[in-house]
Parts: structure tokens; sequence; C-alpha cells
């Protein structure tokens, strides 16, 4: 865990598993949801989809795809 990008707000161990994933796609590559799993979706930049994320994992998958993608 980079402890870099990832803070807790409180001393308490807290424990969650998050799978993130990414993907390039087409600009025009249509978009189909899973009703029973999401209900809209939106294509924004690193800076947007990072204050759009609820928790400090899915903060922290955000940050380390853009570091990942500005070396390439």
């Amino acid at each position: 865990m980079d402890s870099s990008i990832i803070h807790f707000p409180d001393p308490e161990p807290r424990f969650n598993t998050e799978t993130c994933f990414h993907m390039e796609v087409p600009y025009d590559a249509p978009v189909q949801l899973a009703p029973d799993e999401h209900s809209e979706f939106k294509w924004c930049g690193f800076d947007e989809a990072h204050d759009l994320m609820r928790w400090e994992g899915s903060k922290a998958s955000v940050q380390l795809l853009r570091r990942k993608l500005e070396r390439a």
C-alpha cells in the first residue's frame, strides 16, 4: 500500500477489499451497464474522477493509474 496516497481518517484500522480495473476503449465506444450493479456512468479526467470517488482505495487507484499513464 502506497502511504503517500492512502490516508485514513482515524487511527482505527478498517479493512475492505476493492478491485479496480482500467482499460483503453475508443472514444465513441458504446457503454452498456448492468442495471443491477450501476445506474449511471461518466467519462471524466483524473482530477474529477478522484473527487467523485468515495473510498480511499478507489481514490488511490485513480492516482496510481494516472502515475502509470504519465510514465508511459
